[in-house]
């Protein structure tokens, strides 16, 4: 799918072709509802504790992320950063939907978010911070919504990754030139505004080793 970000521009997911996310891998940044059952979850990575949401409190699977660890992926003649998401659904209801995702840079590691507008049956969570700069948003509360309906059944079960978000790489180079080198993911699955609940197991951010 390619859609257009309310912030940030163009942006592209691709369905993950049974990606390993196994050790020395991958990179996870956030690991979100680490206790599974939780209808709706969100968070975001950051050295900073204690946590504000649903993340794993494991400095291994919710840390800083610097710039650099992204890799860039040419789709086209145009730049991307890549980032992967590896989702947990039960077998009798795979599908998820994701409704938000903001990216931020900042030159700090451990920013703490300033506010939430939270969702509602119609209009996604939009997240804050201050001081830092926002250099993309899926989705506006006012927008036409952009939803990403994933499907755990399409892969090989937890482990194989599911999703590719490409963000221009554009947007970060613009602003990494003045310093923010680290890059704060915020995301929110499962009810509001999207039908379909989270219902099993964790969400996870990472990018991938190796890839340049």
């Amino acid at each position: 799918m390619r859609g257009t970000g309310a912030i940030g521009g163009t942006f592209v997911v691709q369905q993950i072709p049974n990606q390993s996310t196994g050790t020395g891998v991958i990179n996870p940044f956030v690991r979100i509802n680490p206790g599974g059952g939780e209808t709706s979850e969100q968070g975001f990575n950051t050295d900073a504790r204690p946590l504000q949401f649903n993340e794993n409190s494991s400095p291994t699977f919710t840390h800083a992320l610097s710039l650099s660890a992204i890799p860039v992926i040419n789709l086209s003649v145009v730049l991307y950063r890549q980032f992967l998401l590896d989702i947990n659904q039960t077998n009798a209801n795979p599908l998820l939907d994701l409704n938000q995702i903001q990216i931020f840079l900042s030159n700090s590691g451990s920013d703490p978010s300033t506010g939430l507008t939270a969702a509602t049956a119609t209009t996604p969570p939009v997240i804050q911070f201050a001081g830092l700069t926002e250099v993309f948003r899926m989705n506006n509360a006012s927008s036409t919504l952009h939803d990403i309906r994933l499907d755990y059944s399409l892969n090989a079960g937890s482990g194989s990754g599911d999703m590719f978000l490409y963000v221009l790489d554009a947007v970060f180079d613009a602003v990494f030139t003045a310093g923010f080198t680290n890059v704060i993911l915020y995301s929110q699955f499962g009810l509001n505004p999207g039908p379909n609940r989270s219902n099993d197991g964790f969400e996870e951010w990472a990018t991938l080793n190796g890839v340049t």
